[in-house]
């Protein structure tokens, strides 16, 4: 399997100080904006991303990260989809 990227997604609180300090300190540029979610990207490396969830306290709303991949083993998704592991030498694990 091939990774192409992977997007980490966290939870900031506060939201507008953490978007502040990725954009203004770190120099990232805004690719994506819904409001609840931003996602952040790195001018020099479009692939360099991060997304930060607006933390509006509400429970079972956690951080996860987006997995790119060009190309995944036969069955992977199911397995993922099943609460399973992607590892298929793994067998399947909750």
């Amino acid at each position: 399997m091939s990774i192409r990227r992977v997007v980490p997604n966290i939870k900031a609180k506060p939201f507008e100080e953490s978007r502040a300090f990725y954009i203004d300190s770190l120099g990232f540029k805004v690719g994506m904006d819904m409001g609840s979610i931003v996602t952040l990207v790195s001018p020099s490396n479009p692939t360099a991303q991060i997304s930060l969830l607006r933390d509006e306290g509400k429970e079972g709303v956690l951080p996860y990260a987006q997995r790119i991949a060009a190309r995944l083993p036969a069955g992977t998704w199911q397995r993922l989809n099943a609460g399973g592991t992607s590892s298929p030498k793994l067998g399947r694990q909750k």
